[in-house]
């Protein structure tokens, strides 16, 4: 007695998502009416030996599955070793190799090197569909060696993320896994190629740019990510964050504004001299805020004034919330801004604050 095989076209065999391990239809002999029962041996056999439902595992009777269709099911699907397959992290572990000799004698340069990043574009879709997750993203810059490359290296890769074509989840979590450590491992300030490696993200994903890397620069803008209170100067993190804010759309820097007032976990940072300062850059670009928010930005200023009142810094970011802002506050939110800052210590900054605040006070007792 002789089994039958099925068939089926290599296409549904490649397919991951078919029900079945063979979707090809049956042989028959001839057509016959619907209400015509099937009494063919071959039908029969069929019917007493259903197909198996292991991939790769021997049919009824003894007869093995062909070594095509073994390798299809191979194909289909692929072992895994967390989060990336072992296909994904042959060809990531392959794309840290190209990457390290393609850059090896440019080290520090600003644009990528085109004919490398042609070279590596397909291992680069495969790295961008590795960082449909978080896991898989920081996995995947293990299995490259992303934090032992050049800064060129950076340079090939971010073209990937950075463009429109890539999602803005993927281009978050290659922020959050390869630029973010590297931003926070900085010891001077960032180099030109770090820099516009940065800035080639704020055209397309600029919102992925701020969840990932500006706000948590924020509320720690130091390395390690360590707290900053009493720093008297700027960090090579909050020097490279003041940059990258001016490159941000003015939606992106209110979003991000109210983001750092709400706090890590919902408890609001302490302030040092980097908050206050990249503060008043947010700032003095005038990005919409709230009632809501305004409220939140003086009731925290006064929270910190006390480690602050003699920071020409927090003085300036009075000056600006008085002068840019001074018209949404109310009866209540003026006497806090003022008292806040009265107690500056910087005449000249102290002053012309409370003047603004002053012509506001005139112009709401005028309305009434």
């Amino acid at each position: 007695m002789r089994l039958l095989e099925p068939t089926a076209p290599r296409q549904s065999l490649l397919d991951p998502f078919t029900s079945t391990e063979w979707s090809g239809p049956t042989e028959t002999s001839r057509k016959r009416p619907r209400d015509e029962p099937d009494e063919s041996p071959a039908a029969t056999e069929v019917e007493e030996t259903p197909a198996s439902t292991v991939p790769g595992e021997a049919l009824a009777g003894g007869a093995a599955a062909s070594p095509r269709a073994a390798e299809a099911e191979a194909e289909a699907v692929p072992a895994r070793n967390g989060p990336l397959s072992d296909a994904e992290a042959t060809q990531l572990t392959a794309l840290g190799r190209e990457l390290r000799a393609g850059t090896a004698s440019a080290a520090q340069a600003v644009q990528a090197d085109e004919a490398l990043a042609l070279r590596c574009a397909p291992h680069l879709q495969t790295m961008v569909g590795c960082c449909a997750t978080v896991e898989g993203a920081r996995a995947a810059c293990a299995a490259i060696g992303l934090d032992e490359l050049p800064e060129a290296a950076l340079a090939v890769v971010v073209t990937h993320f950075a463009a429109a074509e890539c999602s803005g989840r993927a281009a978050a979590h290659f922020v959050r896994a390869a630029l973010l450590p590297r931003v926070r491992g900085l010891t001077k300030p960032a180099s030109r190629a770090l820099f516009h490696v940065l800035q080639s993200l704020t055209k397309h994903h600029p919102r992925a740019l701020g969840d990932e890397l500006l706000l948590p620069l924020l509320w720690s803008p130091t390395a390690g990510g360590a707290a900053s209170v009493g720093a008297r100067q700027a960090t090579p993190q909050a020097e490279a964050a003041g940059r990258l804010l001016k490159e941000l759309p003015t939606a992106e820097l209110g979003r991000l504004t109210a983001s750092f007032l709400r706090g890590e976990g919902a408890r609001p940072a302490a302030w040092g001299e980097a908050q206050v300062e990249l503060l008043e850059k947010i700032l003095s670009q005038k990005p919409v805020l709230s009632a809501e928010q305004l409220s939140a930005l003086l009731q925290q200023a006064d929270a910190n004034v006390h480690g602050l009142r003699a920071s020409v810094k927090f003085g300036q970011l009075l000056l600006t919330v008085a002068r840019s802002y001074g018209a949404q506050l109310d009866q209540h939110r003026l006497s806090l801004a003022r008292r806040v800052t009265e107690q500056l210590e910087k005449a000249f900054v102290k002053k012309p604050a409370l003047a603004a605040l002053a012509k506001q006070e005139a112009a709401l007792a005028a309305k009434g």
